[in-house]
């Protein structure tokens, strides 16, 4: 077994409490001690030394109150389904210099929901950085560690200055091939890295496409990511993912019907890559999830893709969207088209 795969965790109970116990700071922290700027506790080390403290300061942006005032607010880069990212700036060391002070870093957080269901909330957390937090790879975003107080829980993640890719659609409308290029090649050699750690992301989508400086393309996300030990890429293996996670317009037939491994990434890529070339999302023509994931299914015709695209261009996407996830290329397959 790889030796990264070996040292990520299943995600039992035990495990989850026990990686939760580590990566948190003490929970019983009352909330005047959760501030925008003060200290905040890393995790101990081996040596049993108590945590040393971390502080840290959000980025503030002015906003108008109802009154009309300008008032300062922590500045958002970024909202999803499970928690919403601030941009903060470390005003000490963490985690024994992995963020080091004076470090522009992404705090992803979570405010916590009580009882029952925020033991919940906290194992799907900790799955996230369970497939995260051993990777090391220049397109993958980076995490440094976690703390927690009774309402709040933290991840911080390396901060990508340029947005997403969604971000830059918006803004630009669709991409040029040849800068298409440049960031399907970097997501395909991150997606390589994941499946050779077992790992299935389950949500490649321009919006999980962070960007730096100069081009450079980062996968993020990992809420919805699994972890795959011994799973054969043959789809009549037993240890196939049953549980439809991702984002409808981004799925792979597989997924919809509920029996998929890693090659719904790939059609994920496929789709990915078209919305770079043409600005739109795909399958816009459908109002509703539920069309598109019945089209999806039943349809047995790729998307529309722009017949102005190269010949090389063309392929790369149709062999994204084969339907059969046994023939459809792997990652590492995927790596080696001439496109790239």
């Amino acid at each position: 077994m790889n030796r990264l795969a070996g040292e990520l965790w299943s995600g039992s109970e035990e495990e989850e409490a026990q990686s939760a116990d580590e990566w948190c700071a003490d929970e019983s922290a009352t909330s005047s001690e959760r501030q925008d700027s003060s200290e905040h506790k890393s995790s101990s080390d081996d040596t049993g030394d108590p945590p040393k403290p971390f502080r840290w300061r959000k980025f503030e942006t002015a906003q108008r109150s109802e009154s009309g005032e300008f008032i300062l607010v922590p500045e958002v880069i970024g909202v999803g389904r499970f928690g919403v990212v601030y941009k903060a700036m470390a005003e000490s060391n963490f985690t024994e210099g992995k963020l080091k002070v004076g470090t522009v870093f992404a705090i992803k957080e979570f405010t916590l929901k009580k009882g029952a269901l925020r033991d919940e909330q906290i194992a799907k957390i900790m799955q996230e950085i369970d497939c995260h937090r051993q990777l090391d790879h220049p397109n993958i975003v980076k995490v440094f560690g976690a703390d927690s107080d009774s309402l709040v829980f933290r991840v911080f993640l390396e901060y990508m200055p340029m947005g997403s890719i969604a971000g830059l659609l918006r803004i630009m409308g669709c991409l040029e091939e040849e800068v298409v290029r440049l960031f399907a090649k970097q997501l395909v050699g991150g997606l390589c890295y994941l499946h050779e750690n077992h790992i299935v992301h389950r949500d490649i989508k321009p919006a999980n496409l962070l960007l730096g400086m100069n081009g450079l393309l980062k996968i993020s996300d990992f809420s919805e990511a699994k972890w795959l030990p011994n799973v054969i890429e043959d789809m009549s293996a037993n240890k196939m993912l049953q549980s439809m996670r991702g984002t409808s317009r981004y799925m792979a037939p597989e997924v919809i019907r509920r029996r998929y491994t890693y090659a719904a990434d790939v059609w994920s890529v496929g789709c990915s890559v078209l919305e770079m070339l043409t600005g739109n999302i795909p399958f816009s023509s459908f109002s509703t999830d539920i069309a598109v994931m019945r089209n999806v299914v039943k349809n047995e015709d790729p998307p529309n893709i722009p017949s102005d695209l190269t010949d090389l261009c063309q392929d790369f996407i149709l062999s994204c969207f084969v339907r059969d996830p046994n023939k459809r290329p792997s990652a590492a397959e995927l790596e080696k088209h001439s496109f790239l």
